[in-house]
C-alpha cells in the first residue's frame, strides 16, 4: 500500500488511498486523521433526504461521531422518525419547520428553522423537517453515533 504524504504550510499532510483505509483504520481506537473526500461518501435517502455521510464507523473508524450533509428537496417532508442518540443540526440553505412531540402521531410542537441556524434534538424526540422555502433545505448533521441511520 502506498501512502501519499504533501506538506502544505509546513505541516505533514498525510492521505492514506480509500481503497485502503478499511485496513488501516482501527475501530477500536482510532489514532489516524481521516480525510473522506466528496467522491467517496457514503450517500443514501433515508427518511426522505438525500444525505452525504463523511464521518461513520464504515466511513472512518468513529467510535462514537456520524457527520453528514444533506439535502431535503422544497416543498417536500421527511417522515416523523426518533433516533436513540442525540443530533446537532446546521442549516446551511433554505429553511424548514420541524414539528416535533413524544410520538409518532402527536407532533404537537414545532420550530422553524433557517438558513444559519442551530437546531439540537435530543434522543428520543420523533422530529419530522418540512421544507418552507422555495428552495432545497441544505445542512449538516452530526450525532452522536457511528452509525449511518
Amino acid at each position: 500500500m502506498k501512502n501519499t504524504q504533501n506538506f502544505v504550510n509546513g505541516i505533514q499532510e498525510h492521505h492514506v488511498p480509500l481503497e485502503h483505509a478499511e485496513n488501516t483504520v482501527n475501530r477500536s481506537s482510532c489514532h489516524d486523521v481521516v480525510v473522506i473526500r466528496p467522491q467517496n461518501r457514503y450517500c443514501d435517502a433515508e427518511h426522505g433526504f438525500e444525505r452525504g455521510w463523511g464521518i461513520s464507523a464504515k466511513l472512518t473508524g468513529s467510535a462514537a461521531l456520524s457527520m453528514a450533509t444533506g439535502k431535503l428537496k422544497a416543498g417536500v417532508r421527511s417522515t416523523a422518525h426518533a433516533h436513540d442518540f442525540e443530533t446537532g443540526i446546521k442549516i446551511e440553505a433554505g429553511g424548514c419547520r420541524v414539528y416535533y412531540g413524544n410520538r409518532p402521531n402527536k407532533l404537537d410542537s414545532y420550530v422553524d428553522v433557517k438558513k444559519d441556524d442551530f437546531i439540537y434534538i435530543p434522543a428520543g424526540i420523533y422530529h419530522m423537517p418540512v421544507t418552507t422555502s422555495q428552495e432545497p433545505m441544505e445542512y449538516v448533521v452530526c450525532r452522536n453515533t457511528p452509525i449511518e441511520d
